[in-house]
């Protein structure tokens, strides 16, 4: 995952980046860094954003 494509999956979900990182259990400022390329994820930060959007758009699902 590219920090492009996790911006634009984000976006595409409507999602903040709290959002985002309240359903990957990590801290809003790592997705920030990532979106951003200011950061390179460690391979376990990338597994827990994959998780993330899986529950967001599981979440996202049952309020429809």
């Amino acid at each position: 995952m590219t920090p492009e494509d996790c911006r634009e999956r984000r976006v595409r979900l409507g999602a903040t980046a709290h959002e985002l990182a309240r359903h990957a259990g990590l801290v809003e400022r790592t997705v920030v860094r990532f979106e951003a390329g200011l950061a390179q994820p460690r391979p376990v930060t990338l597994v827990a954003l994959r998780k993330g959007f899986r529950r967001l758009s599981q979440a996202q699902a049952q309020d429809a």
